[in-house]
């Protein structure tokens, strides 16, 4: 929820708007015909709704199966900025539905509608209403243009028509060699906060941990406990206090990949434990966004990054 009001809305890419006035700025967009198309509990739902996300003076695609592409790139793209809103706060925003009108030659006005179905929650696997203010969402939008936008798909926002296809396609294995770290990081994150179970949950957030900060399996919990508490903090006492909490999780880990069962005293801990875990991620990213030579640890390969982190665990780097 953003409670200041938008107006015509907070820019988000070319054309882009996030608006939180929907039956202001949306009801001089939707024809009669949207409307009808769309149907009317879906079109009191988005006039009412707390805020929309629109383009209104997209190019046309004559084409209806490049349409529907064209709305299902629209949908990924802004799911990419629902990321780097969760990089400034925890949150379970998401997009049901889009919607599209297009002129089709002798066919005239056709519309199109989709989704993508699996759905952010929050660190404690709810859907809690989150309140963002108007700079909130602009310093989103830095983050996504900065970072997600590229890393995800490969694309630039100032290159020209941003969310007009051919889009990077993604990896058809994203452990495969030759895929960055950063996108294996973003999709296995994107994974983790779509699960609603706990256990899951954590699990993938250790993953994106590991393919971070790992190099070898061996002795892994506490080799990517020390690093990843060495790479956050500087104080040894706030170093000691974030490997305690990344082992804590790490055992959550292992019982859920391992398939074994979690007593009631872990179950109660999952909440926090999640809720932690979420944080220090949020912090990692957030650092490799703003800090060039932080991001450029993770252009390593294995072997300098190795080296790198041993340097940084006796105080060399």
């Amino acid at each position: 929820m953003i409670p200041e009001p938008t107006g015509k809305g907070i820019q988000i890419a070319e054309d882009v708007y996030l608006t939180n006035e929907c039956s202001g700025q949306l009801d001089r967009i939707l024809s009669r015909p949207f409307r009808f198309a769309i149907g009317g509990n879906e079109c009191v739902s988005l006039l009412r709704g707390s805020a929309a996300a629109y383009w209104k003076d997209l190019p046309n695609e004559p084409d209806p199966t490049k349409a529907v592409r064209f709305l299902t790139t629209w949908l990924q793209i802004l799911r990419a900025f629902f990321m780097a809103l969760w990089v400034v706060r925890d949150n379970a925003v998401n997009c049901e539905l889009g919607f599209l009108e297009h002129d089709v030659p002798s066919q005239g006005l056709t519309h199109a509608s989709n989704f993508i179905a699996a759905l952010f929650s929050t660190a404690r696997g709810g859907t809690d209403r989150i309140t963002f203010s108007i700079a909130d969402v602009r310093r989103a939008r830095e983050y996504f243009s900065s970072f997600f936008l590229p890393v995800m798909y490969g694309r630039d926002v100032g290159s020209g028509i941003a969310f007009e296809p051919p889009m990077k396609p993604p990896p058809a294995v994203i452990s495969a060699k030759g895929v960055h770290r950063l996108p294996r990081l973003l999709y296995f994150l994107g994974a983790a906060r779509c699960a609603t179970d706990l256990g899951v949950k954590v699990s993938l957030y250790m993953t994106c941990l590991e393919i971070l900060f790992s190099t070898e399996a061996n002795e892994l919990t506490h080799r990517l406990s020390e690093r990843v508490a060495f790479f956050l903090r500087r104080d040894p006492g706030e170093r000691f206090a974030v490997y305690k909490r990344l082992r804590r999780a790490y055992g959550i880990r292992s019982k859920v990949v391992h398939g074994s069962v979690m007593s009631e005293g872990i179950q109660k801990e999952l909440p926090e434990v999640a809720t932690d875990i979420d944080e220090l991620l949020r912090q990692l990213i957030l650092t490799i966004i703003s800090d060039e030579a932080a991001r450029g640890v993770f252009d390593m390969d294995d072997a300098d990054l190795e080296d790198y982190f041993a340097r940084l665990v006796v105080g060399l780097a």
